[in-house]
């Protein structure tokens, strides 16, 4: 029994290609982008077309450590497209997939290294600032760390005075 090609609709005596669920004669299983014959193995596809190699990864994104095509797993991240285990820690190059990170002038950070090397320190207690800070005396706080050095009390008012030593106090102390 001949089958028929799916490109030329011809009868297909001999040797035939099988691929997408449909029958070709070797030289009419072609790429979908450039039209020449896939003749390698395993090819490709997109969007129901084959496509040779060449094309296929030119038209994969490309990572944004190595900027070569990510023809496998692709991470998203920060708008950016990484391979898998590129996708890493600017500073120790630790493993980021999965993890929480923080992002420095358009690099993912890891969380040790950010609160170690990146992160602004409360001048209160020394400790990184991760989220909100109060501005003050030149210096970042966190809000609880920013109080009264005579009384303790929380500062949350624009107004208070500053001591000798340049920390706040409340109006009452």
């Amino acid at each position: 029994m001949t089958s028929e090609c799916d490109t030329c609709k011809l009868p297909i005596v001999g040797k035939s290609i099988n691929a997408l669920g449909k029958t070709y004669h070797p030289d009419h299983f072609v790429c979908g982008k450039c039209n020449k014959p896939i003749t390698e193995s395993p090819f490709h596809q997109r969007d129901g077309k084959p496509l040779c190699d060449a094309d296929f990864t030119e038209s994969c994104p490309k990572c944004a450590a190595c900027n070569k095509p990510i023809t496998d797993k692709i991470v998203t991240a920060m708008d950016k497209q990484w391979h898998e285990n590129h996708f890493v820690c600017a500073l120790c190059n630790g493993a980021l997939l999965g993890q929480e990170f923080h992002q420095k002038e358009g690099k993912p950070i890891c969380q040790i290294c950010y609160r170690g090397k990146v992160a602004d320190k409360c001048n209160g207690c020394g400790e990184p600032i991760e989220t909100c800070a109060t501005i003050a005396l030149n210096a970042k706080w966190h809000p609880d760390c920013f109080k009264c050095k005579t009384c303790g009390k929380a500062i949350s008012t624009t107004k208070f005075k500053v001591d000798s030593k340049g920390f706040p106090m409340c109006e009452s102390c």
